[in-house]
C-alpha cells in the first residue's frame, strides 16, 4: 500500500494504491476514501492486473508514476491525464520491464526535463532496483527509454539504453534502497 496527495480536474485529493489477490490473480488497486458521515460511497478503480505476486508498490511525483515489483518484473506506470473529476476514472499506462533476478526492493525518483518534442516532455524517472541475489542496479531515464524501446523505428536523437548500471554486489538480498533527499545518490541496507 502507499499513498499519494494527487491534484485532479476539481481539487486535490488522497489516493490509496493497494495490491491483493482476487480470482484471476493479482491487481493494483486506486482507492479515495470517503470522509465520516459523508453521503458520497468510497470509489476505487482497478489500474493493473497481472498473473504474478506484485510484493512492492510505490508511488512518487504526487502519485503521477507508479513502481511495482511483481517477482523479477519491474512495473512502471504513468498516469495518463489529471483530467478525472473522481478516483474511478483515473487512467495509468503501464509498462513492463524484466530483471534477471527476483526484485527485493526498489525506489524512484522523477524530475523534469528541459523542453523540445514529445518524448522530450516524459518525466525524467530514474529507478533504483536491488535483488534477491545481491545485485543493486540503477536504471535512468527508465520511462523515457521504455517509450523508446516501443517505437517501430529507432531515432539517433533519442538513443536507448535499457543497461542499467550494476552499483554493488551483496551476499544476500538487498532489502531496501532509497534516494537520498537531495536526489544525488542512493542508500543501500
Amino acid at each position: 500500500m502507499t499513498v499519494a496527495s494527487m491534484n485532479s480536474t476539481e481539487h486535490r485529493r488522497d489516493v490509496i494504491f493497494t495490491t491483493d489477490k482476487h480470482e484471476e490473480g493479482w491487481r493494483i488497486s486506486a482507492h479515495e476514501l470517503s470522509y465520516l458521515g459523508s453521503s458520497t460511497a468510497t470509489l476505487s478503480r482497478v489500474i493493473y492486473t497481472s498473473t504474478q505476486p506484485i510484493q512492492l508498490l510505490k508511488a512518487v511525483d504526487e502519485g503521477a508514476i507508479i513502481v511495482a515489483a511483481s517477482e523479477e518484473r519491474v512495473l512502471l506506470g504513468s498516469l495518463r491525464s489529471t483530467n478525472f473529476s473522481t478516483v474511478d476514472k483515473i487512467k495509468y499506462e503501464f509498462r513492463i520491464f524484466e530483471s534477471t533476478n527476483f526484485v527485493s526492493s526498489l525506489d524512484a525518483r522523477v524530475s523534469k526535463r528541459g523542453s523540445g518534442t514529445k518524448l522530450d516532455k516524459v518525466k525524467v524517472v530514474d529507478v533504483v532496483v536491488g535483488d534477491a541475489k545481491g545485485a543493486i542496479f540503477v536504471h535512468n531515464d527508465l520511462l523515457r527509454n521504455l517509450i523508446g524501446s516501443q517505437k517501430s523505428t529507432t531515432d539517433a536523437k533519442y538513443p536507448i539504453s535499457l543497461i542499467p548500471r550494476k552499483l554493488h554486489w551483496h551476499r544476500k538480498a538487498v532489502h531496501c534502497v532509497k534516494w537520498s533527499l537531495d536526489g544525488l545518490s542512493c542508500f543501500i541496507v
